[in-house]
């Protein structure tokens, strides 16, 4: 069974999109949207370094909610409609598949990445990226914890120019470090999180601004 802060991320992530499906779009793009919420949900596994024993509850979970699709959509499914959902499906499953069967691969741009010491890997970095997903912000989570002051400038630099935004988590344990905190820019913050709820929710609000959402 996943882990309870999995589930409950994977479960808003899904009942948010859905919410958000353009019910008056054509069949062929109701289907993109809902295999993109499937690759969702893949990073969200890997970036929370989901292992392999989410993913028959998340193929479950997913295959679940386009049965609710399939309802909403009762009034235009005809029989093509019916054909690209099952489609749909199936290839959401291939996709689903892919959970904990790879390291996360930081090549598509995300909306955050997000910047942090090993030691506040659980108690705060996971929670806040889980928080961010779930109001459908893209994080780049797990190739930004940094060790060593050289692997902080290192990763500045790559999630720079690999992301739209980012952020340093500057907690008491980063601060025992010693280091520097590097400048804040346009697309780059350092935050001091007091919650992950209270943080998440001050982070949209600027991403907006960044990412343009």
């Amino acid at each position: 069974m996943p882990s309870q802060g999995f589930r409950h991320a994977a479960t808003l992530l899904l009942s948010n999109s859905l919410r958000m499906l353009p019910h008056d779009g054509s069949p062929t793009l109701v289907a993109e949207v809902l295999a993109q919420i499937a690759r969702d949900l893949v990073a969200l596994a890997d970036d929370t370094r989901a292992s392999a024993e989410v993913r028959e509850w998340t193929i479950n979970e997913y295959t679940g909610a386009l049965e609710r699709v399939r309802q909403t959509f009762s009034h235009r499914v005809d029989a093509d409609f019916g054909r690209l959902l099952e489609a749909t499906r199936e290839r959401a499953v291939e996709i689903l598949a892919e959970i904990g069967k790879h390291s996360p691969v930081d090549t598509d741009p995300r909306d955050l990445f997000l910047m942090y010491v090993p030691e506040d890997r659980l108690p705060v970095a996971a929670p806040l990226a889980i928080e961010l997903t779930k109001r459908r912000f893209t994080v780049a989570f797990s190739e930004y914890e940094i060790a060593t002051i050289e692997q902080m400038t290192e990763r500045l630099n790559a999630g720079a120019s690999r992301h739209r935004a980012g952020i340093l988590l500057v907690t008491p344990e980063f601060l025992r470090k010693g280091w520097q905190v590097p400048p804040e820019s346009d697309r780059f913050r350092v935050v001091t999180p007091v919650n992950a709820v209270a943080a998440a929710g001050e982070l949209a609000v600027w991403l907006k601004s960044v990412v343009r959402i």
